[in-house]
């Protein structure tokens, strides 16, 4: 089993137990598919019950942790997940730097230099010939994922281009 480290407990939030977990850089989609973290790469699996994300940061509620007694005892811990669970369709944005990006009407694009998560969905920087596109990952955009080729396909919506 692989795990990934995909943050670390800041402090407590409230009195019901929730934690406030900064993001490692680039593991937004990892927190958001996790069922179970790790608080530590020997700790067991704990359930996650509830998470949101909020201000850039996961509040979290894990089983077995119910006041915020137990939740301030955590403070300083990595929190790692499964890398083994990450979806296996490669919609992990985070794995597309580099890809080559070519519009549905043939156009080569450039590359992907960089992915922004926010909370609603990831978006892509290609970066190519002229001003850099930012596109969001969202289905009417992201057409054709050819992940041993290493390249997407995607529709530039109208008002995308600068």
């Amino acid at each position: 089993m692989t795990l990934l480290k995909v943050g670390t407990i800041v402090r407590a939030h409230g009195i019901r137990g929730e934690l406030i977990a900064a993001i490692q850089p680039g593991r937004l989609r990892d927190w958001e598919d996790a069922e179970s973290v790790r608080l530590g790469p020997e700790a067991p699996p704990v359930s996650v019950t509830s998470a949101r994300f909020h201000r850039g940061r996961w509040i979290v509620t894990l089983e077995g942790i119910a006041d915020r007694d137990a939740a301030e005892a955590l403070r300083g811990r990595e929190v790692y997940v499964d890398a083994d669970e990450r979806q296996a369709d490669g919609w992990n944005t985070d794995d597309w730097l580099g890809f080559e990006v070519s519009a549905d009407t043939g156009e080569a694009l450039g590359t992907i230099s960089e992915i922004i998560h926010t909370g609603a969905n990831d978006v892509v920087v290609v970066a190519g010939q002229g001003p850099e596109l930012l596109l969001p990952v969202i289905p009417d955009v992201i057409l054709n994922l050819d992940l041993p080729q290493r390249k997407l396909t995607v529709h530039v919506l109208d008002g995308l281009r600068g």
